[in-house]
């Protein structure tokens, strides 16, 4: 999926496309080994739990909590900055340089 919407091949007409293909292209530099996911499926499927999603990773659990500071009003402000101010806040407080090295 990440490498997908980063192949640059069409103007996308969301401004918003090239960062999310930044942070996650950043975010597969150090993927999850595959044996951490699959103790987590085996871990769900063995559970009673309802819970709908189960991160993995180390950047998962920073992320979403970093997400859920905020209220939808600030996310929807935070997705509207100009390039500069996103990558800074996403570094400031995920601790993730995203930015593109192109």
């Amino acid at each position: 999926m990440a490498r997908g919407i980063q192949d640059g091949s069409s103007e996308s007409q969301y401004p918003n496309l090239r960062r999310i293909a930044d942070m996650f292209a950043t975010s597969l530099k150090n993927p999850v080994p595959p044996s951490l996911v699959a103790e987590k499926i085996l871990e769900v499927a063995e559970s009673d739990t309802n819970q709908l999603r189960h991160p993995v990773g180390p950047d998962a659990i920073p992320f979403l909590e970093w997400r859920a500071s905020m209220t939808d009003e600030e996310w929807v402000d935070w997705h509207a900055v100009d390039d500069d101010a996103w990558y800074e806040a996403l570094a400031r407080d995920v601790g993730m340089d995203a930015r593109s090295k192109v």
